[in-house]
Formats: structure tokens, sequence, C-alpha cells
């Protein structure tokens, strides 16, 4: 029998030595940062080095509440089927008394279990009331969405947060403490529900708190002043509805406030424009605010254009959002010095037409070249390889160019008497391939420029 050689027996310690149980813990935990809890837990079971990655600090930045997340099945012989669905206070507290001091962001996502909802609110609440030191030493932000869209046998009702829910929401942020980053957003309150909504807030992290995002905190016109009662606050995320004119003359006063961002969505109502001489005076009070524009689940048309306000960015989170030309015109009468982003993110959810007459390319051409401080664009309709290549040429400032590789179309459709003979020459020549027109448009921003594909687009934010 022969005994098996040196390099046999090399090339066989090198297998034993690559196996599953012994992969690097770094490895493992790039891995477990992709998985839900569920899967992280059932992948633990697997073996003790798996276990051990289970509780890495890493992971458990970010604790995300679901409907699902604490659930489990119980018997019930009064509810239809024999068992229904609890909150596991169990789970919870032993979730928090191992991965608490690991938490950096709590978010609690739409739940439409509301039962569910306060029961969980109140578990976390008694948590942290329950031991004398801080048991969330590192939680930094608290993100609250209420989900306000119900649908049964009647269709879609929209209804707001009130009575024991609202009780264990203003308990849970009276809890917290030393938070930069506030969230609450679809609470849809009564004005006299809405008294006394951030007071215990303001108490513990008003001398933190830098960015705070309040989206439809009231059913009706409600003036939120609480944002000037917290003075590093940076970043203002707000609705029409609770931003007046006294709002944002308390606000502007701060030396650190940067960001407005005023947000359309359709449980706002009606848009409210401030006046033009309260946009004036806010620019000599604090010119170094950036106005945001954002519009979400709404049409094009439906976004409020603030007269003579500092706006830099105008994006759009809506399927059904397009680019029409009044809406460009609008947007150059107002912002045609100031406006540095143009973005429609998402996927749409219809197709765009084909014909040139029917698209949105010369309302984007005219857009870069009357904003001639535009520096990022976000494309997600159908365009022509043309204009890609006009708008790289005609943009000066453009730094970033986001466009969908599915909605290019491969035409040089435009009219030749608009351009010189070299530049005719160069869209007849260049607009027939992508590669030659992702080659040129690189040349012209200065970096290897490459088209979105869907999945890719579908996960851009700016």
């Amino acid at each position: 029998m022969e005994r098996p050689s040196s390099v046999d027996r090399q090339s066989k310690d090198d297998d034993e030595e690559v196996t599953w149980a012994d992969l690097p813990s770094v490895l493992l935990e790039d891995v477990y940062a992709m998985l839900t809890m569920r899967q992280r837990f059932n992948c633990s079971l697997v073996c003790r080095n798996w276990n051990d990655v289970l509780l890495a600090p890493r992971l458990w930045r970010t604790l995300d509440v679901r409907q699902e997340t604490f659930r489990v099945r119980r018997v019930n012989r009064f509810h239809s089927g024999g068992f229904e669905n609890r909150l596991s206070r169990y789970r919870v507290k032993m979730c928090l008394v191992r991965i608490g001091r690991h938490i950096h962001r709590l978010r609690v996502r739409p739940i439409t279990d509301y039962f569910y909802l306060g029961q969980f609110l109140c578990v976390v609440s008694a948590f942290i009331e329950y031991f004398e030191e801080y048991p969330l030493p590192n939680l930094r932000a608290f993100e609250f969405t209420f989900a306000c869209e119900v649908r049964d046998t009647d269709g879609l009702r929209v209804i707001g947060t009130g009575g024991k829910l609202l009780e264990e929401l203003k308990c849970l942020l009276g809890n917290l403490r030393d938070l930069t980053e506030v969230t609450c957003n679809q609470l849809l309150l009564e004005n006299d529900e809405a008294i006394g909504l951030l007071d215990m807030l303001i108490n513990n992290s008003g001398h933190s708190l830098t960015r705070l995002e309040i989206l439809n905190s009231t059913k009706i016109r409600y003036p939120l002043f609480y944002a000037g009662m917290l003075p590093r606050l940076r970043t203002l995320v707000i609705t029409p509805l609770q931003l007046t004119p006294e709002v944002l003359m308390m606000v502007a006063r701060h030396e650190d406030f940067r960001d407005l961002v005023i947000v359309q969505d359709p449980h706002a109502g009606p848009a409210e424009v401030i006046s033009s001489r309260v946009w004036w005076d806010i620019k000599m009070t604090s010119p170094q605010l950036r106005v945001t524009l954002e519009c979400r689940r709404l049409a094009e048309s439906e976004l409020p254009i603030q007269e003579n306000a500092p706006v830099q960015r105008v994006i759009h989170r809506s399927a059904i959002s397009r680019i029409t030309l009044p809406s460009v015109l609008k947007l150059i009468d107002e912002y045609r010095l100031s406006l540095r982003v143009y973005a429609h993110l998402g996927l749409p959810r219809r197709h765009g037409r084909r014909a040139f007459r029917e698209r949105g390319d010369s309302s984007l051409v005219l857009l870069v070249r009357e904003c001639t401080n535009l520096q990022t664009l976000v494309v997600r309709e159908r365009v022509s390889t043309a204009t890609l290549l006009i708008i790289a040429t005609e943009a000066r400032a453009l730094r970033t160019l986001h466009v969908r590789r599915n909605a290019v179309l491969l035409r040089c459709d435009w009219p030749m008497e608009d351009w010189d003979d070299e530049f005719r020459n160069l869209l007849k020549r260049t607009c027939k391939s992508y590669d030659l027109v992702e080659r040129e448009i690189s040349q012209l921003l200065g970096y290897m420029w490459t088209m979105m594909s869907d999945a890719a687009f579908k996960r851009l934010d700016i």
C-alpha cells in the first residue's frame, strides 16, 4: 500500500483547515448583518463559533421592531382559528438585557396591531424604569412611525394616535435620555391631544437633540413650537401644517441650525405657503440655512413651492410623479441660482412614453441650462442617450448623475439644427452604443460613470 505523498497530505490539511465552522468573526458579522433577527438566531444554532458571533456589538447597533419581531403564538379558544398572536414580554426583556447596551438606534416600524404596539412601548418603558442605572447607555436615535392607514371591509381608513397608546409613547419618550435624533411620524392627533407631546423629551434630551422629524403630528394646522426649544438642533423635518412663520423664526435663531426639510404627503393636507417676506428675513438671519422640498406619494404638480425660500434640494419619493414642463418652469423661476439637487427616487409605477414629445427630455435640458449651480441630478424616466450627452455637456456644475439603464433609449431624436457640426457628429457617432455614451460622459464628469440597474437605483438615497 502506497503512502500518501507530502503534497497530498498538505492539500488534505488545507481542506480540513478551511471549514464553515472556522470562518473569521469579522466575516461572520458581515453575513449576520444582512439577516433578520430570526435568521440570525437560526444561524447561531449551527456551532459554538457561530453562536458567539450572535451577540457581537456591531450587529445590534440598530434594533428594527416589526409586527412579527417579538410575536408568539398562543392558544385562545375564543379567537377565530383557536390561536392568536401576542407580544412575548419575556422575549423583549431578554433581548434588551443581552443587547441593550449595544443599541444605538431603536426603530419602530408601522404596526397595525395597536394592542401589540402599546404593549411593546409599555415593556420598554418598564424595563428602563426598573434599573437605577440607565440600561441603554448608547441609544442615540429613536424612530416611531404610526400605522395610520388601515384596510378593512369598508376600504382604506386613516386614523390617528390617541388614548392609551399615546400615553405609552409619551412615557417612553420621557424615559429615554441623551437622544440626538428623534422621529415621530403620522400621529395625526387632535390639537388638544398634541399639548404636552414632547415635554418630557425636551427635559431629558433637549440639550443633546440635533435632528427632529415630526410629520403630521396633528390633523389640522398646529404650530410645532417645540422645535424652537432645542438649542443644538441642526436638522428639522416637518410638514407644512406644523410650520408657521413664528416657528421658522424661532428655529432660525439657533446658530447650529442648518437644514430644513419640508415634506408634503397625502396626510399633510393642503400645502401652506409662507410669505416671501418671511423667507427674506430668514435668509438675513440665517444665511447658512438650506431648505429641501420633498414630495412623498404625490404627483409632480402637488409639490409645495415656497417663494423666495433658499431651496437647494428638490426630491420626489413618489412612484407616480413625472417631470413636466410647468413644474420645471416654476423651479427655474423661484430657485434658478440656489438649486443644487433635483432627484426622482424609487422605481416608477407606470411605463414611460417613448415618443420624444411625450418624454421629459427637453424639460431636463432646460432645467440644467437655467439652474447653473445644479450639482446632482437623478433621472428615472425614459430619456435618450443624446439627452444624457447634452445634459453632461450643458451642466457645467454637475458632479453626480444617476440614470436607470433600463430607461435609456439608444436614440438621437433631437432637432439637429440647434447644434454645430462638431457636436452634431458627436451625437450621431456616440448615441448608438451604451458603452460609448458611458465613456463620453465619464470624460465630461471626470470619473468612471456608468448607468445603474433597477436594483441599484431602487436602493439609491440622497
